[in-house]
């Protein structure tokens, strides 16, 4: 069962990304608004890459085709993607029904690990079943994105990628050292398996 404490800090981090899903449904006045929102343990040191490249890999895509999309649907008022393919290929129906499902199968695909990961944390922390760990998880998420419509989830997203970042680079120095530096982290990954290397 989970300390007081483990509860507490718990409870507080949700009340934050709840707050700002408040504060993010005040900003939103129209639909516009509510749609368009301004491996390291088991595969070694490659995974690293992949840490910096897939964000890396976002931002570049952004830069590039972002800020051309963004003009584009400022002038059209697009406010999805599936405006601009649609009136892009002159075919609005075929193209929302590609749009849809390519983005339904990839969302399935990323969120079930997202709504795992999440199941998994909540009933270790708070000593719950997998189960009502998934619904308490899928029930703070809804709220925050009923409430706030992707802004909610912009800020929701920048707030606690933040505490991540402070987290890692907090925790890291200690966590290394503990695992007896970074020699001898190498030393056992080489001993496992090379490739980690």
């Amino acid at each position: 069962m989970a300390t007081a404490g483990t509860i507490i800090v718990l409870v507080i981090y949700l009340v934050v990304i709840l707050g700002i899903s408040a504060w993010a449904s005040r900003k939103v006045k129209t639909a516009e608004d509510y749609v368009v929102a301004g491996l390291g343990y088991v595969g070694g040191w490659p995974t690293i890459w992949e840490q910096i490249f897939v964000p890396l890999t976002c931002a570049v895509c952004i830069l590039i085709y972002g800020t051309k999309l963004h003009s584009v649907s400022q002038k059209r008022k697009y406010m999805t993607i599936q405006d601009y393919f649609s009136h892009r290929f002159h075919s609005p129906k075929m193209m929302r029904t590609l749009s849809t499902v390519a983005v339904l199968i990839t969302s399935v695909i990323y969120l079930t690990g997202q709504y795992r990961v999440i199941s998994l944390v909540l009933a270790r922390l708070l000593g719950i079943t997998n189960v009502q760990a998934l619904l308490i998880g899928a029930g703070i998420v809804m709220a925050y994105v009923i409430m706030g419509g992707l802004y909610a989830v912009a800020w929701t997203t920048l707030i606690q990628g933040l505490i991540l970042i402070f987290g890692v680079l907090s925790t890291a120095p200690f966590v290394i050292s503990g695992a007896g530096g970074l020699t001898h982290i190498n030393e056992v990954l080489g001993g496992i398996d090379p490739n980690y290397l």
